[in-house]
């Protein structure tokens, strides 16, 4: 019996001590000092076995033993599992890290490869873009001298016909003429003999023609192959001026004058190679008298007498209806112009102002007392006076 006891004191001992060291070991497992391999019986090998297996499990696989009584020595050779682990993981750690370093050599060289197919692709990318643009430019190089050489052709063969002879103008018309003679406006248009459809000096022929105080504007027309057409448009003539005689005894004057003031001739002495008037058009013209004794007309010059201009304006105000009945306008001044109409009815008409308003006050008075009526005064236009006869 005390031997038994004595046993079992033992084999409490030495559980308590194995599994001191287990849980040491499973705390720090590194520090543990590794031990010299021994030999195993056979079923201590399949227990080693099982501990590189299950290498957690054999604290507990101990545990149970210790509880059953076993003596064997459960933590040596727990410890002796672990170290066989160890011993035999260190060549897979190697392997591991091995793999690992030529991965990492793979991938970088990988990336490496990619990069410079990247480069290259950009490279050759580039190169393909550089090609269309240099054709580009040199097919609008191309283009570029090929216009140039039209244009140049152009300008030699526009040259080359300017200064030759070809289509000459060999027929030329006047139109557009009322008083001016159409052989005599051709004289004064003097018209070079050597021009030609595209050699014509039209500043030149135009400058002449505007010379003429009858004319007003000049257009000129090319007709293809040889013709030119001069369409001439006149100065209207507005009115005839009396013109006051320098000395004593001279007869009076009668001059044309346009409706801006533009004086154009004396209707007295005029050429009948170079100006046709109608007597009978003439007649009709209203006539403006009574003007300033400082008055001198001059063919082209533009009259600013205050009485001459004040008497164009009236009439240029008036319809043409009105304007037709005007027979004389006495212009001494603006402000004393009066207006004699052809049914010998006087009007103190005053300055061109409010020109529609007197109109209608000089139709109205004349409407109402219709043949009777022998002087109406519109210098205020809404208080028209007037004298009839019963």
């Amino acid at each position: 019996m005390a031997s038994n006891s004595k046993q079992r004191s033992a084999s409490s001992a030495s559980t308590r001590k194995r599994v001191a060291l287990q849980r040491a070991h499973r705390r720090s497992p590194r520090m543990v000092s590794p031990q010299t391999p021994r030999v195993l019986d056979s079923s201590q090998e399949s227990e080693a076995a099982f501990n590189q297996q299950a290498p957690y499990s054999s604290a507990k696989v101990d545990r149970t033993r210790s509880k059953t009584g076993s003596n064997r020595p459960a933590a040596k050779t727990g410890a002796s599992a672990r170290t066989a682990t160890g011993a035999s993981t260190k060549p897979v750690r190697a392997a591991t890290r091995a793999a690992t370093r030529t991965a990492t050599r793979t991938s970088k060289t990988a990336k490496s490869n990619v990069a410079q197919s990247t480069r290259a692709a950009a490279k050759s990318a580039g190169s393909a873009a550089t090609q269309p643009t240099v054709k580009k430019r040199s097919r609008l190089r191309a283009r570029f001298i090929i216009a140039l050489v039209i244009l140049v052709a152009l300008a030699g063969g526009y040259i080359a016909l300017y200064n030759s002879d070809l289509f000459p103008i060999t027929n030329i018309r006047v139109a557009g003429t009322v008083h001016l003679n159409n052989d005599y406006a051709l004289e004064t248009a003097a018209v070079p003999e050597d021009s030609t459809f595209l050699r014509l000096d039209t500043e030149g022929i135009s400058a002449r023609l505007l010379a003429l105080p009858w004319i007003k504007e000049v257009n000129l027309e090319r007709v293809f192959p040889s013709d030119l057409v001069i369409t001439i448009t006149e100065q209207p003539i507005a009115a005839t001026v009396d013109i006051v005689p320098e000395r004593a005894g001279d007869q009076t004057s009668h001059w044309l004058i346009a409706d801006d003031g533009t004086w154009i001739a004396a209707s007295d002495n005029q050429d009948a190679t170079q100006v046709v008037l109608d007597n009978e058009q003439m007649a009709k013209l209203t006539k403006i008298k009574d003007v300033s004794a400082a008055v001198r007309p001059e063919s082209g010059a533009v009259e600013r007498d205050p009485g001459i201009s004040n008497a164009l304006a009236i009439l240029k105000g008036f319809s043409s209806e009105m304007r037709a009945m005007v027979a004389a306008i006495s212009a001494p001044d603006a402000v004393k112009t009066t207006l004699t109409l052809y049914n010998n009815v006087g009007v103190a008409f005053g300055a061109a102002e409010d020109i529609p308003a007197k109109e209608d006050a000089i139709a109205t008075l004349l409407e109402e007392h219709k043949g009777k009526i022998t002087y109406i005064n519109v210098r205020v236009a809404n208080r028209a006076t007037y004298r009839a006869t019963e």
